[in-house]
């Protein structure tokens, strides 16, 4: 079992040293890997609890533990010579969300799950041509190494990316890191950047897109406490050219008390439980009864 590389070795092509330096790691991968996917398992579940505040802006979250074939590329790019013990990203987290004003409120969450992690990416780090942003967070254990042994390492690395931040990465990753065409670099950056830029403007445009939702859903009074005063001028602010009415306010109070005991205190929980119900509820008629529509969604969640 081999975890010391020999330096020459990175002085070999990567196509010829790839395949050496996965032979000399292969047993120690073999023995590590389900530790480090188990650890993983235990890493994932706690930052999944903690982040689900920000579910409504989340669009993703994967793990992965680096393979044998990555690791081995990674120690020849980086010169490691104990790639167990110099990579701080053997296992890692990666959390998509639709834009990124999210992104440090999240990066906070993750710190607060583990004390004492590191940020080793900002958002004002831009390091290669793409333009990518994000932040890149490294996991401080309480417990120390898992009981790996003292050659090796859990290091487990959090990315927090918008969704169009993700798109540049995963195409610059393919372009500058897996390519095997090998074109030349300067040429790709040449073509790459007006796309980039084309990235960068759709996260911004996402962000007014966010703030510009937030503006009328607070016009909306979606946010307000599920009453039938707030109800009823939320489905007339909707449902502009219908006229809005309540044949039997004393059952249709009733009613929304009801739903406020089963946790729908909201008018936004209202409209989340039976969307059709309340978005659709005009159809092209003149006039909307409130009371069907709440005995709808009443008995769609008894």
């Amino acid at each position: 079992m081999k975890n010391t590389l020999d330096p020459a070795i990175f002085r070999a092509p990567l196509a010829t040293a790839a395949s050496s330096i996965e032979k000399d790691l292969r047993l120690e991968y073999q023995t590590i890997e389900p530790k480090l996917r188990k650890n993983l398992e235990s890493v994932f579940g706690k930052l999944r609890l903690h982040v689900r505040p920000f579910d409504d802006h989340i669009v993703g979250i994967e793990k992965r533990v680096k393979t044998l074939e990555s690791l081995a590329k990674k120690a020849w790019q980086e010169k490691w010579t104990q790639p167990f013990l110099q990579c701080k990203d053997i296992t890692g987290v990666r959390i998509i969300t639709l834009n990124q004003d999210s992104l440090l409120p999240l990066a906070d969450r993750v710190g607060e799950a583990f004390p004492g992690s590191e940020t080793t990416r900002t958002l004002d780090d831009v390091s290669d041509d793409s333009g990518y942003r994000g932040i890149h967070v490294q996991l401080k254990f309480a417990e120390s190494n898992f009981g790996l042994r003292p050659t090796t390492t859990a290091g487990c690395e959090v990315q927090i990316r918008s969704i169009v931040m993700h798109c540049i990465s995963v195409f610059s990753h393919a372009v500058f890191y897996k390519s095997r065409a090998q074109l030349p670099r300067p040429l790709v950056a040449e073509r790459s950047r007006d796309l980039f830029a084309m990235f960068r403007v759709i996260d911004k445009m996402f962000d007014l897109f966010r703030i510009e939702l937030g503006k009328y859903a607070e016009q909306l009074g979606i946010e307000k406490e599920l009453s039938l005063g707030n109800l009823t001028n939320f489905m007339q602010e909707v449902h502009r050219s219908a006229k809005v009415t309540v044949p039997d306010p004393r059952e249709a109070k009733r009613q929304l008390k009801l739903l406020n005991r089963s946790g729908i205190t909201k008018v936004g929980d209202l409209v989340q439980a039976d969307r059709k119900a309340i978005l659709v509820a005009s159809n092209g008629r003149k006039s909307i009864k409130l009371n069907s529509i709440i005995n709808r969604i009443s008995r769609s969640l008894s």
